[in-house]
């Protein structure tokens, strides 16, 4: 214990030591192997025959921005009137891991309204702020692993919602 107090220490009070290398080629997700540590001068083991540590690795899968251009705007609305929706199309750049990202296509996305908004016969809504996420319905991308696909930006950021006027009574 006494000799550690003495050795060189991280930001966050650690004691950094080297390995020896170790190959991650053609490795996915996680390497562990048998390392030798290379202890600095005054620092031993406590068994000095073992030199030697387990080393685990987790190996994130590469991240990819991608931008769906010309995205469908759909909202569900309580009423069943179907709103006029302008622009009718959106602009949606996001970023994931390569596998799932390059997956998706624009009608993998739906919108939310992220502001409230007015829904009843005649009703004109501007600037209503909308988000976008992947389907929950959507098989493409596997439930656990939506919440990895991250959307960076909606282009535009908000949109007018109209409702038409209420029908003629019969």
């Amino acid at each position: 214990p006494n000799t550690l107090q003495f050795a060189k220490r991280n930001d966050q009070n650690q004691i950094e030591l080297q390995t020896e290398p170790f190959n991650l080629k053609d490795r996915r997700r996680l390497a562990v192997n048998d390392v030798r540590v290379n202890f600095p001068e005054g620092i031993f083991p406590f068994d000095q025959e073992d030199r030697a540590v387990e080393l685990t690795v987790v190996i994130e899968e590469e991240r990819e921005e991608r931008e769906f251009l010309d995205v469908p705007i759909k909202i569900t609305t309580v009423i069943t009137a179907t709103p006029s929706i302008s622009p009718p199309n959106a602009s949606v750049k996001v970023r994931g891991p390569r596998s799932l990202v390059r997956l998706l296509t624009p009608q993998d996305f739906v919108f939310l309204v992220g502001s409230p908004i007015v829904e009843e016969f005649g009703a004109k809504n501007s600037d209503v702020k909308i988000e976008a996420r992947v389907q929950p319905q959507s098989d493409i991308i596997p439930r656990a692993r939506r919440s990895e696909i991250e959307v960076l930006e909606i282009i535009p950021p908000t949109i007018e919602i109209n409702f038409p006027a209420a029908p003629e009574p019969e």
